[in-house]
């Protein structure tokens, strides 16, 4: 399931056009300053709510409840990002549960 339906199973069609239109005005800037590496400013323009809306983060047990709210909506593919290593991504996996 595409992340523009996840959002919508969520919030609602026109809560989703919305959401999309001031995200295509804000992500220039954030494109911007990620293209220049200018992780500051990048930090400065990912809040922690973003992270919390958009992504499975947390302690142990929120990010189980995080992607089985997700499994329980349609998604059924998971994309891990932020590990480079397949022992990193085998632990991640382990933590939440999944096989190693």
């Amino acid at each position: 399931m595409c992340a523009a339906r996840l959002h919508s199973c969520c919030a609602g069609r026109s809560t989703l056009a919305t959401s999309t239109s001031r995200a295509h005005r804000s992500i220039k800037p954030l494109a911007a300053a990620y293209a220049a590496q200018d992780w500051a400013k990048v930090d400065q323009l990912v809040s922690d709510n973003v992270v919390r809306r958009h992504a499975a983060c947390g302690t142990r047990a929120q990010i189980k409840a995080k992607l089985e709210e997700y499994h329980a909506i349609g998604l059924d593919e998971l994309v891990i990002g932020g590990i480079d290593d397949a022992e990193g991504v085998a632990a991640a996996l382990a933590a939440i549960g999944g096989k190693k």
